[in-house]
């Protein structure tokens, strides 16, 4: 998705951070109806959302990137690192009867 923004003319939309670090969202209403539907199985904003935690990524907090989203194998240029991405387990426990 990311590496298509430039070809597919929605770098106004999604974007690297120039350090190729986060990725930013720039614009919510477009990503939800444009982006989401052609690269991922939902389209809603908030499921985008959702499922970036679930697989630890985190929003910049501050600084010039703040809003973007981040994960340390998430890099421009570095799709090797992707497989260490991992989906959280959900550690939630039953109470045996």
């Amino acid at each position: 998705m990311l590496e298509d923004a430039d070809t597919e003319g929605f770098e106004g939309i999604v974007a690297w951070d120039p350090d190729g670090k986060p990725f930013a969202i720039k614009d919510v209403e477009a990503f939800q109806n444009k982006t989401l539907p052609k690269y991922f199985h939902q389209v809603k904003y908030k499921s985008f959302q959702r499922r970036l935690n679930n697989y630890t990524f985190r929003m910049v907090p501050y600084g010039p990137a703040m809003g973007s989203y981040y994960h340390p194998f998430f890099i421009r240029g570095r799709p090797d690192l992707q497989e260490n991405i991992i989906r959280k387990t959900n550690k939630k426990t039953t109470k045996e009867q």
